[in-house]
């Protein structure tokens, strides 16, 4: 699932293979990169960004690329491919010596540069900053309703850009705290706690390799809660449960011991 690390690791990978060379083919199926198309092939990949979930990708001339994966979307890398095995690609961005091609995903735009950076100047901020502005994410969590779950305060990027589901349980199983305990019977403690600690875990991510937030590197992911229904605890020993939040349609997983549904104590952060 594409969350913060990915796309940091994504716009790496570009920026490593692609920065400061030519365009040779722009295409895919997005009406906005046809349009375009002839225009920016031989302009110059100036600069590559991911901020929060979003890749964004400046040409010369004053145009740029914005991509969110969503749930759905993928990123494919390799040498130049010619346009006949590129599929339903949505995007395909060409250098003479490397091709990125972007499949399945529901937002992808170009536009002229100015407007593709003000469709991210919502976000708030990009815990994958180094280093991140935890104030201004509590501060911001603060601001909104205080009745609304943790759960939904953590995924809402207007407040910290780059958790998703899968670091969204992780985080809060680490903190003890259950998935939809108010966010205003939360401490200002826990919330930089939280913060920081996805901060750290997602930064860890962004590498090759499976994904992990217990430390182990074993076969698949090594995660505490995150696709683990029905299995014990890494910790305790007791039963992972999964259900859908409340006010959220997303998946959640939590321990029923270590993030009891009374709420966790201030401290109780492990």
């Amino acid at each position: 699932m594409p969350e913060g690390d990915s796309i940091h690791a994504h716009a790496r990978r570009i920026r490593e293979k692609m920065a400061g060379r030519a365009l040779i083919r722009v295409g895919g199926t997005e009406p906005s990169v046809r349009r375009r198309a002839a225009q920016l092939r031989g302009s110059t990949l100036d600069n590559v960004e991911a901020v929060g979930k979003h890749l964004l990708i400046d040409f010369s001339g004053g145009w740029s690329l914005r991509v969110h994966l969503g749930m759905t979307g993928r990123w494919r890398f390799g040498p130049p491919s010619g346009a006949k095995s590129d599929g339903p690609a949505r995007v395909v961005i060409e250098t003479s010596g490397w091709s990125a091609r972007c499949y399945g995903a529901p937002t992808v735009e170009i536009d002229r540069t100015p407007l593709i950076w003000d469709r991210v100047g919502h976000l708030g901020p990009d815990l994958l900053d180094d280093p991140p502005d935890v104030a201004s994410a509590v501060a911001r969590a603060r601001s909104a309703d205080q009745t609304v779950g943790i759960s939904g305060i953590l995924l809402d990027q207007r407040i910290a850009a780059g958790i998703g589901n899968v670091f969204r349980n992780e985080v809060l199983f680490e903190a003890g705290i259950h998935p939809e305990t108010p966010v205003g019977r939360v401490t200002d403690a826990q919330l930089e706690w939280m913060y920081l600690r996805a901060a750290a875990q997602l930064r860890r991510n962004v590498g090759p390799g499976s994904r992990t937030t217990t430390g182990g590197r074993r076969q698949g992911s090594e995660l505490y809660v995150y696709g683990r229904a029905g299995r014990p605890c890494r910790r305790c020993g007791s039963e992972v449960r999964v259900g859908r939040s409340t006010d959220l349609e997303r998946i959640t997983y939590w321990c029923t011991a270590c993030q009891p549904d009374d709420h966790a104590p201030a401290g109780n952060q492990r």
